[in-house]
């Protein structure tokens, strides 16, 4: 065990003894810098389907060539949905005076939608790319008011945003123009940023419609609550 100590104890002095230059040379170009971030997280939720929000999901999307994943935070969020700094909320969850939960999806799908047609899942292929999505879903929640009665175990059934179908498939197409591109690849500054980077997009979204339920208005079963549902 002694001599291994003595052993490493000489070599210490020749690692120490190691040095290594960097040299950078700014005006030399080696090439594109290669993209190897692909995840993105923020705070506000509320702000991704806002015009800016929109518009800066966009350009991350760009700024990768493979998928780009993005966390936004506070998506269970209890408040008034309002966008804030360093905040926010989606009120997916509330209690009524009885202390029975109550879900509200509308602010969460607004954002996932946003995700969809932003593009954030990108499949490119000689310029052509597309992005399908299906979601299946059943939203069921029970009715504040109980028209029958009182009795709350008739009111349940799907919520006023149930959705059962979406389908959406976005598509695009990057023009041949440009530097790297099969037509003007050797333009110069202004004719690349007049020609270059142009792209044709876009999104087709099919959905089932919300459900309807038909009430009238007077107390016909005379149960002592209005608003009830016609047999």
């Amino acid at each position: 065990m002694k001599h291994l100590i003595g052993f490493l104890l000489m070599l210490m002095p020749a690692f120490a003894q190691e040095s290594v230059n960097i040299r950078v040379d700014a005006a030399s170009s080696q090439g594109s810098l290669k993209a190897v971030w692909s995840y993105f997280g923020y705070d506000e939720p509320n702000y991704t389907y806002m015009k800016d929000g929109k518009k800066l999901l966009t350009e991350l999307a760009a700024l990768s060539p493979v998928t780009v994943h993005v966390r936004a935070h506070n998506l269970l969020t209890s408040g008034d949905g309002k966008p804030a700094l360093k905040w926010g909320s989606t009120n997916a969850y509330t209690e009524d005076a009885s202390g029975k939960p109550v879900y509200d999806w509308t602010i969460v799908d607004r954002i996932f939608d946003t995700y969809i047609e932003r593009k954030l899942e990108r499949r490119l292929s000689a310029g052509l790319w597309f992005l399908t999505s299906y979601t299946f879903s059943k939203s069921l929640w029970t009715s504040n008011t109980a028209a029958a009665g009182g009795r709350y175990r008739f009111e349940r059934g799907p919520s006023e945003f149930h959705v059962p179908h979406s389908f959406a498939l976005s598509f695009g197409y990057e023009l041949p123009f440009g530097r790297g591109k099969q037509l003007l690849s050797s333009s110069n500054m202004f004719s690349n940023a007049l020609f270059g980077g142009w792209q044709l997009q876009g999104i087709l979204i099919f959905r089932s419609g919300v459900p309807f339920t038909p009430t009238v208005s007077r107390d016909v079963a005379n149960t002592g609550v209005g608003g009830q549902r016609p047999n």
